[in-house]
């Protein structure tokens, strides 16, 4: 999600100006564009109901994902360009970083964190 300026595009799945904020400040100093989901208020709430946290936080991430997807088929559909594919179109809108070798695909989402 490399745009301009070799910025990575983080969105978050909230509503909440204040969120963004607190999220900004903990991304300072990183090559981070955050901003809130688009249409956030109009998605039904997930339903926390699994048993564990991480349970409900993989359930969540899951069913976010699904609607942010949107925006990119919406805005491929409008501002592609004559035969571009989907991928090629990604990429040029700064949705996604250019992977010239398979092995350098992870090479702008920083290093693996160590679990806690």
């Amino acid at each position: 999600m490399s745009g301009a300026g070799g910025l990575h595009r983080l969105v978050l799945a909230s509503g909440n100006p204040g969120k963004l904020k607190e999220y900004q400040v903990l991304a300072s100093g990183h090559a981070l564009k955050l901003q809130l989901m688009p249409g956030f208020a109009a998605i039904p709430e997930f339903p926390e109901n699994a048993p564990t946290f991480a349970e409900n936080a993989a359930g969540k991430a899951l069913y976010y994902s699904k609607h942010s997807l949107d925006p990119v088929f919406a805005a491929y559909a409008v501002d592609r360009q004559m035969g571009e594919r989907l991928g090629d179109f990604t990429i040029r809108a700064g949705f996604v970083a250019a992977t010239g070798n398979g092995r350098d695909f992870h090479a702008n989402i920083g290093a693996p964190r160590a679990a806690e």
